[in-house]
């Protein structure tokens, strides 16, 4: 009877040390998911007034020049005329969060949207839906895409212009100050801008350069058979 009763005991603690060892472990358990809910509330927001993300007072007078339902007419050599007109000027805050799920930071952005006239082939078209009653978004291109990279604290320019498109992360050369004459037309304080794809230049006539001033945006383009066009002076310009 007395080893039945020492057994029994054993059991009985061996119960209560499971119980107390299991009860300690929850509590530990909740301690630590405690802590991780208040680590990651407390990490987690959104910030945007960083000075990385935004942009100095010189940069976004690259694109000052447009004006919504601007209507500007290039052109050649031979009186041939290429007529655009921006619909929409934008721009987009960046900001950065934190978090263990967070994105990458982004930089604030901004852009002047195109559309080519009488006939617009650049755009991108987008359908919803499968039936009669799809609809239609139309996507024009961003002539000028202006962008701060918070992690590189740098600013990077995207040009698109029909088939021209210097690619992403194009940093904006130097300044020239020379006198620049097109089409009987004199260009100064100029930027030279280059394809980013020289491979994809095939057609006679792809464009391959664009000059690009602060007072005019586009101020003209280049073929790959050597045909300039210019912005014409006495129609609507920047002011």
């Amino acid at each position: 009877m007395e080893i039945c009763a020492i057994q029994q005991r054993i059991y009985n603690l061996n119960s209560a040390y499971t119980c107390v060892r299991g009860n300690f472990r929850k509590k530990k358990m909740r301690t630590l998911e405690l802590f991780i809910l208040v680590f990651i509330l407390s990490s987690c927001g959104c910030r945007t007034d960083k000075k990385e993300f935004n942009f100095d007072n010189n940069e976004p007078k690259h694109l000052s020049c447009y004006k919504t339902d601007d209507t500007i007419y290039f052109e050649n050599s031979k009186s041939d005329i290429d007529t655009i007109t921006v619909i929409k000027i934008d721009s987009a805050k960046g900001e950065e969060c934190h978090g263990i799920s967070a994105p990458r930071p982004t930089g604030k952005s901004c852009w002047v949207a195109i559309k080519y006239l009488p006939i617009d082939r650049w755009y991108t078209r987008k359908l919803f839906g499968n039936n009669q009653e799809d609809t239609t978004s139309f996507e024009y291109k961003k002539l000028i895409n202006i962008y701060k990279d918070p992690i590189k604290n740098k600013t990077f320019f995207d040009f698109e212009f029909k088939d021209f498109y210097t690619g992403c992360n194009y940093v904006l050369g130097k300044l020239n100050t020379d006198t620049l004459t097109l089409n009987k037309n004199k260009i100064t304080n100029y930027y030279i801008i280059e394809h980013g794809y020289p491979e994809r230049i095939t057609k006679s006539i792809n464009i391959e350069t664009l000059i690009w001033t602060d007072k005019d945006g586009l101020t003209a383009y280049k073929n790959k058979n050597g045909d300039w066009w210019t912005k014409k002076q006495n129609k609507k310009v920047c002011p």
